[in-house]
């Protein structure tokens, strides 16, 4: 099913993420564990690259999942630049379906094919379409730029915490250079449907409040290298450049409403010397790191080498803190490195490590929310 509101789907960049305040020791995300939401933060049919999207279930039991694309392209009209003052903003237009996995069954699909039902195919190992199918899978339109979410459903439709699925994503190009990242996931509890649809990620993993979901991150931990700079290996000088993508833990899928978080980024050299910056997240952002802060000269970006003076940094990326008492929800992403030697180039995707619980535990606090739409 496609669901898109001309109206909703503009909005995208006036949507405040619900998020917190307080940080706690530790951070609830997973990426080597199963989990009761997974989210894929990168996934493009831009530039030759198609991705492919692997999901396991790593239990004994038939498993429901219902799941989200979410399209993050930004108007026609808007040049390929995103302005939040003349409202170019990621569309941010929904598809959903539902997927049902066997019991250990993992399954898998090329966004730009999706997998129809075919009860006659004919089982080759290895082969695209391999498996028993999970359920009739959408195709993304041309040049899809945006996110993937699945949510553990019981069979009729309402949240559970089963901690069942695990995914990976394989960004491959045209050339046949692949990169794969983990999905992140997100572990439920108990209590997960207590509040229906609203997916609640209000729970600490040390166990010291209920919740429902455990808690998005309150900061993302980035080693890279600096970009524009040289990095020599087995004598060759190679270019190296880092893309980050981040979106919002929060999102309103009944609304069409994505969150919008502004996060800072503080960036320490070997010397320990510290750089800042700072963006804006309106519902999906896919960046290199010098265009963060200096996209016509990026020798000038603190993200690069020449400015921080030192080949390798390390970067805090933590959501702002927000001086009109509303509340800046967390942010999840990955991370992609290409290496250029002349006129050849790899990439490898990264997940990025977490710190912290983006949550209050005072009374009336806030956290990140999850709206799944009604089925009916």
């Amino acid at each position: 099913m496609v669901k898109w509101n001309a109206f909703l789907s503009g909005l995208c960049g006036f949507v405040v993420a619900l998020g917190v305040i307080a940080t706690s020791a530790r951070a609830d995300v997973v990426t080597e564990k199963p989990a009761s939401i997974l989210v894929f933060p990168k996934v493009i049919t831009t530039g030759g690259i198609d991705t492919v999207i692997q999901i396991s279930n790593t239990t004994n039991n038939m498993v429901h999942a219902r799941c989200f694309y979410v399209d993050a392209r930004l108007p026609e009209w808007c040049g390929g630049i995103e302005n939040p003052l003349t409202g170019c903003l990621p569309i941010w237009n929904e598809t959903d379906f539902t997927i049902w996995l066997t019991k250990q069954q993992p399954t898998h699909w090329r966004v730009t094919t999706g997998r129809p039902m075919d009860p006659t195919d004919t089982y080759i190992p290895g082969a695209d379409g391999a498996g028993i199918d999970p359920g009739a899978i959408p195709p993304v339109p041309g040049g899809f730029v945006g996110e993937l979410r699945c949510v553990e459903v019981m069979i009729d439709g309402a949240p559970v915490g089963g901690n069942s699925l695990k995914g990976e994503a394989i960004l491959k190009g045209a050339d046949g250079d692949v990169s794969k990242y983990n999905a992140i996931g997100i572990i439920g509890s108990a209590l997960v449907g207590a509040s229906g649809n609203d997916l609640l990620l209000n729970r600490k993993r040390d166990g010291s409040n209920p919740g429902e979901y455990n808690a998005c991150p309150a900061a993302l931990l980035l080693n890279h290298f600096g970009d524009g700079g040289a990095i020599t290996v087995a004598g060759t000088a190679l270019g190296v450049t880092t893309e980050l993508t981040l979106v919002p833990c929060s999102a309103n899928f009944e609304t069409q409403q994505g969150g919008r978080v502004t996060v800072q980024f503080a960036v320490y050299n070997e010397y320990e010397e510290k750089f800042s910056a700072s963006i804006t997240v309106n519902c999906w952002k896919n960046i290199v790191l010098t265009d963060i802060d200096s996209p016509n000269n990026p020798a000038n970006s603190v993200f690069s080498a020449a400015t921080l003076g030192t080949d390798v940094a390390h970067t805090r990326i933590t959501p702002a803190d927000p001086t009109d008492g509303t509340f800046n929800g967390a942010v999840v992403g990955v991370a992609e490195v290409t290496w250029v030697d002349g006129g050849n180039s790899a990439r490898a995707a990264l997940n990025i490590h977490t710190e912290g619980d983006r949550i209050t535990d005072t009374d009336g606090g806030a956290w990140d929310h999850m709206v799944l739409p009604d089925l009916f």
